[in-house]
């Protein structure tokens, strides 16, 4: 979270950053859209959703974590922000609980930021990242990863994966600098297997970090070392997550989401040199996850009790 004051100042910069043509691939891509639209698949589960949806549960008080189940692709999986226990919840597009999941003592919560639900070698699995860090003092970072369970009933995880993670330095190269920032955004990205970290400021950019995917099942435990990957001129990312069929990282924002086609090699550098167009989300109270459906439609989940889940309309 961050101060109301902040929000405020926040609120004004990026309304200059949209108004003074910074987005102005906007117009240009809108005829493109507008064709993807066309070709895009009916979604059952947007019109299931009625635009808005309640999760309804007492425990959930800040959806900061949203993924789409790979086992049955009509749930989705999420979680609470810092200062609360390690679990997640599962939920159905009415907004009805129908899992909780919890963990053995291996797994703690100190600042869950963002999940990522994937499939390696045919097994669905979940990563869930402990990334928070709003006043940048975190020397290293937590990622936890576990097959995914049945999101349909209650149960516990014992077999779990953790990567401790710092931030390289590559400053000697016209980098940025090692050592702790902000992350509330992580995506896995399965053409490649590698995991992705997006930076949050409330300055208009971001940062891209990636470490590779380790093998699963491998070790209990790996510590690795993030590299610097872009700079992007998108402020106050929250959440991310990548289609696995049309290879876009989708990130989304308090205000608006972003998508950036990969293309072919998703590690092509050209992919983040310009700066996407703004996609307005719905104003719910302080979007805190963002996700993408089996159909790769994007959703997003707010801050608050009760938790809203919301489609974003890029028709």
């Amino acid at each position: 979270m961050i101060p109301f004051v902040f929000r405020a100042f926040v609120s004004v910069v990026l309304l200059c950053y949209v108004q003074k043509g910074l987005v102005s691939a906007q117009n240009n891509e809108s005829n493109e859209q507008s064709a993807a639209s066309e070709s895009r698949p009916s979604n059952p589960a947007i019109e299931l959703a009625a635009e808005l949806v309640t999760l309804k549960h007492p425990e959930l008080g800040e959806s900061s974590g949203l993924g789409f189940s790979r086992r049955r692709p009509d749930y989705l999986w999420t979680h609470n922000d810092s200062g609360n226990e390690p679990e997640i919840f599962a939920f159905n597009l009415k907004g009805k609980l129908t899992a909780s999941v919890d963990f053995s003592d291996d797994v703690k919560s100190r600042d869950w930021e963002d999940m990522a639900c994937f499939t390696y070698d045919d097994q669905p699995m979940i990563l869930v990242a402990d990334c928070g860090d709003n006043w940048a003092r975190r020397k290293n970072i937590k990622f936890y990863i576990f097959a995914e369970p049945d999101p349909a009933k209650d149960s516990t995880v014992k077999n779990v994966t953790s990567i401790t993670v710092r931030y390289g330095d590559h400053s000697s190269s016209g980098g940025p600098p090692g050592g702790p920032r902000d992350c509330e955004a992580v995506a896995v990205c399965e053409a490649t297997n590698e995991i992705w970290l997006i930076s949050k400021s409330v300055l208009p950019h971001c940062t891209l970090w990636k470490i590779p995917l380790p093998p699963l099942p491998g070790k209990k435990s790996y510590e690795m070392e993030a590299d610097y990957v872009a700079t992007m001129n998108i402020p106050l990312v929250t959440g991310a997550d990548i289609d696995r069929n049309s290879r876009a990282l989708w990130l989304g924002g308090y205000f608006y989401a972003f998508k950036i086609p990969l293309g072919d090699d998703p590690n092509d550098l050209e992919n983040f040199a310009n700066v996407p167009s703004p996609i307005t989300i719905p104003p719910l109270r302080q979007v805190e996850a963002l996700a993408l459906d089996e159909h790769g439609n994007p959703w997003i989940t707010s801050e608050g009790t009760p938790a809203k889940l919301a489609p974003v309309n890029v028709r």
